[in-house]
């Protein structure tokens, strides 16, 4: 890294700006986690006593705190290059004397950064509403980082592919609302019909949550080898593509 002040630079205005407004960022989507917790946690736990062998509280837990996670991480680096092309001021990020990959780094830096932050104070807050094991420590943090830096980098790709804000609501409501909601957040697989588990398996999202499950219970609907196998394989993809985006100039130069 050639200019490492600058990057760094980059990397705390990123952080700076969605804290300014806390309440907003942080704090939004822990009173959002706490409603699915009183609404459908608690309910639903006198419904489905155990779902592998744990309370169905603590099974709902993690997909919650991996649903604030990915939001966030996806959101801060797609709402500030959004911003800035709203603004235009995306030609002073364009000029900005730091290489291409020294850009993603900074931005994705600061998705990682507001998404975990909002993953760890979902998890602080609901320890008073449920006994949570946390059955590898290390696969939970090794999730958790890769989880946040894949979304941080597709927040990348999605905040330049956007034209207007419009298209990004699209985005979020249709593309990546379901694909959470629909990836094991509030149930396994184990319990839906045949072919629409094995449908469930070509979604993504699915293996993250399952990852950080597993991480937390120590119970998985797939082999916690192949969700960090995904996971990795995505981390890749997404990376290479955002790259991509600084190299090029791609719907940038506006």
């Amino acid at each position: 890294m050639k200019n490492r002040i600058g990057c760094q630079t980059l990397l705390r205005k990123e952080v700076s700006r969605f804290l300014k407004v806390a309440i907003q960022t942080v704090f939004s989507p822990l009173i959002s986690t706490l409603l699915y917790v009183a609404i459908f946690g608690l309910p639903m736990q006198t419904a489905f006593k155990e779902v592998h062998g744990v309370p169905y509280l603590a099974f709902l837990v993690p997909g919650l705190i991996m649903m604030g996670v990915i939001n966030n991480a996806f959101q801060n680096p797609s709402s500030s290059l959004m911003i800035a092309k709203y603004n235009n001021t995306i030609n002073e990020i364009l000029m900005l004397p730091l290489s291409a990959m020294e850009k993603v780094v900074a931005y994705v830096g600061g998705g990682m950064f507001r998404g975990l932050l909002v993953g760890f104070v979902i998890w602080i807050c609901v320890l008073p509403f449920v006994h949570l094991p946390l059955a590898h420590p290390f696969l939970v943090i090794l999730v958790a980082l890769l989880v946040s830096a894949i979304f941080s980098a597709f927040g990348i790709i999605a905040g330049v592919w956007a034209r207007d804000f419009d298209q990004m609501a699209v985005l979020n409501n249709f593309l990546l609302t379901p694909a959470i909601f629909l990836g094991g957040v509030f149930y396994s697989i184990h319990n839906l019909p045949g072919w629409v588990s094995k449908v469930s398996l070509f979604n993504p999202i699915f293996y993250m949550i399952d990852g950080l499950r597993f991480g937390f219970i120590g119970q998985s609907d797939v082999s916690p080898v192949l969700s960090l196998g995904v996971l990795f394989a995505l981390l890749l993809v997404n990376v290479f593509f955002s790259w991509r985006v600084f190299v090029t100039g791609w719907r940038l130069q506006q």
